[in-house]
């Protein structure tokens, strides 16, 4: 997960063990945007301790305080395979990745085919409505 977090431009710390008081989680990501504005993905070791799981959230700064003003959640506690998905697909959609890391990237993650859900209407239905509209069925 580290190689892929790298290719993707993320910076990672990893807190010591020796430090019972460290603030960080044990695994924190962090690609920044701008001097104000960070991409961050976080693990936590789960209430076992057996597996992590992860946040993924954008995080905005004020400037002269450095203090945290604005923070969206994409993820929380999900799966690592699930959380390099999400990773992946925002900073494709935003175009932060060039061409030659994104075939890469696509090569390494498998992401699986998700089915379309279900539609919850009959086609019938709306057409039988649209005709009732339109006056041609009474």
């Amino acid at each position: 997960m580290n190689e892929l977090m790298k290719q993707m431009g993320f910076m990672i710390y990893e807190s010591s063990v020796e430090n019972e008081n460290d603030r960080f989680p044990p695994v924190l990501f962090e690609r920044q945007l701008s001097l104000q504005t960070s991409l961050i993905l976080e693990a936590e070791a789960n209430g076992n301790g057996e597996r992590y799981e992860y946040s993924f959230y954008k995080i905005k700064y004020v400037y002269q305080t450095n203090a945290i003003k604005e923070v969206k959640v994409y993820l929380s506690g999900g799966g690592k395979e699930y959380a390099i998905e999400r990773v992946f697909g925002w900073l494709l959609n935003v175009g932060l990745l060039s061409a030659d890391v994104v075939s890469d990237l696509k090569k390494e993650i498998k992401i699986p085919e998700r089915k379309k859900p279900r539609k919850r209407y009959s086609q019938r239905k709306i057409d039988e409505q649209r005709k009732i509209k339109l006056g041609v069925i009474e």
